[in-house]
């Protein structure tokens, strides 16, 4: 068959390999995307063996971007797996330091992950 039918639109699902198409999305239309869904969070879960990285909890995970630089792209070091909870107190300033890491102050679980955007909270 010829191409005189085709559309010469294009769709997004189209466009989901283009790094750069993904980063114009805005952040929660990227986060619906085949490459998000299908590429980068499962391939997160699966390199932290189905865990929360922090406390270690199999419940409830969420992949959580530690730099948006190269959103659409991710590196594995870009992302974290944590458990609701976890990720609820990383966006609370209740996450404190301690004198071996951060510690989780839901469960006491320390850690030494780089959490880019974590804030520096003293105590």
């Amino acid at each position: 068959m010829g191409k005189e039918g085709a559309s010469i639109m294009t769709t997004d699902t189209e466009h989901e390999h283009d790094a750069a198409y993904l980063r114009s999305l805005p952040y929660e239309q990227y986060l619906q995307t085949e490459h998000w869904r299908e590429n980068v969070r499962p391939a997160a879960i699966e390199r932290a063996d189905h865990r929360c990285q922090l406390c270690n909890g199999d419940r409830g995970l969420h992949v959580h971007h530690n730099t948006y630089d190269r959103l659409g792209a991710e590196l594995p070091s870009d992302v974290v797996v944590l458990c609701n909870q976890c990720h609820w107190h990383h966006h609370t300033p209740r996450l404190h330091t301690t004198h071996t890491g951060i510690a989780c102050p839901s469960c006491g679980a320390e850690f030494w992950l780089e959490l880019s955007v974590l804030p520096s909270v003293t105590e």
